[in-house]
C-alpha cells in the first residue's frame, strides 16, 4: 500500500494514531480541514453529522459579548464557511 500512495498511507496511520491520542485530536482535525481545501480526501470520515470547517466561539463568549454574539449568530456558519486560508470572508 505504501508503495502505491504513501502519502495517503501516511494520512490514514496518522489519523488511527490520533484517534484516541490525548489532546492531539485537534491536530487532526486541523489536518483534515487542509486536506479538504486543498481537495485531497484521503481520510474520509463516515460519519452522518456535518464536519465543521471552523471551530465556533465558546458559549461564554456569545452569551456575554453582544459584538461576539452579532458575528456568531446561530453557530451554523461553522458547517458552511471556510476560514480565511481556504477561501472564506471571515
Amino acid at each position: 500500500m505504501f508503495a502505491d500512495s504513501p502519502l495517503k498511507e501516511i494520512e490514514i496511520q496518522k489519523y488511527l494514531a490520533f484517534s484516541g491520542a490525548s489532546g492531539e485530536s485537534t491536530e487532526m482535525y486541523n489536518d483534515i480541514r487542509r486536506w479538504k481545501a486543498l481537495g485531497a480526501s484521503n481520510v474520509v470520515l463516515e460519519n452522518s453529522k456535518r464536519f465543521p470547517l471552523r471551530l465556533p466561539y465558546g458559549n461564554s463568549e456569545t452569551t456575554t459579548n453582544p459584538n461576539v454574539q452579532q458575528a456568531y449568530g446561530n453557530g451554523q456558519y461553522v458547517y458552511t464557511e471556510n476560514v480565511w486560508w481556504a477561501g472564506g470572508t471571515r
